[in-house]
């Protein structure tokens, strides 16, 4: 424990000291006289607020974190279309799946049943998986949402043919800042905490995240949910 304490306190300090160098450099180049050169200052403006979003971000994520683990995050437990989730979590990320020409499909079976669960946090962990798989995919490449009956439970899935993953860094993906490729995630965006996030919000609905995937080839996350009502949802 000792162990994981001094690791995670060595990343949130990692992941906070880019941005507010970034900050802090931008701020004082502005300030020694670059806030009257019209052809940088409305740039170095932007970066600093991409950053502060950054950190804003951050402290987003590490919140919804904390608070799940500490049973402040109060779940809901009701009955919704799929559809109407898939639709919910495309919205959320138009902006950057259109920067990179993926238009985000779906596929759902026909007379699927409603499943149940916290809609919003559910939303929240297909936003995570979307975004994940845009963000490691090629320019036009191909993400789909899938829903499928499974005796009493529908499962869901979101398959890419993105850059893959190999089987060494399967086990460590849910990990509070783990990144497979450090460079190319940082470049990217994110905080680095989208799927931990995930974990717990499927562990409080009693759920696990499934992977599959290899390099070169793609990846599918997938989960499964009830479509009949459960007992009062637990703190992950």
């Amino acid at each position: 424990m000792e162990s994981y304490r001094r690791e995670f306190i060595g990343n949130v300090s990692h992941e906070l000291k880019t941005p507010i160098f970034s900050v802090q450099g931008f701020a004082e180049t502005l300030l020694d006289g670059a806030l009257d050169d019209e052809s940088v200052n409305r740039t170095f403006l932007k970066k600093i607020l991409h950053h502060a979003n950054r950190l804003d971000n951050l402290a987003r994520d590490l919140s919804t974190i904390t608070k799940i683990e500490t049973d402040e995050l109060d779940m809901s437990n009701e009955a919704f279309d799929v559809a109407e989730l898939f639709d919910a979590a495309i919205e959320s990320v138009e902006i950057r799946a259109e920067e990179k020409g993926i238009m985000p499909r779906q596929r759902v079976a026909p007379d699927l049943p409603q499943i149940y669960g916290d809609f919003d946090r559910l939303r929240r962990v297909l936003v995570n998986l979307v975004d994940n798989a845009i963000k490691y995919n090629q320019d036009g490449g191909t993400v789909q949402l899938e829903a499928e009956s499974q005796n009493d439970e529908v499962v869901i899935r979101v398959v890419d043919d993105g850059i893959g993953i190999s089987p060494d860094h399967l086990p460590r993906l849910t990990e509070r800042f783990y990144r497979v490729d450090k460079s190319r995630s940082r470049n990217q965006g994110g905080t680095g905490l989208g799927l931990a996030i995930v974990k717990h919000i499927l562990a409080a609905h009693d759920r696990e995240l499934h992977v599959e995937s290899a390099p070169e080839e793609g990846s599918t996350f997938y989960f499964t949910l009830p479509t009949s009502p459960q007992p009062s949802l637990q703190p992950a």
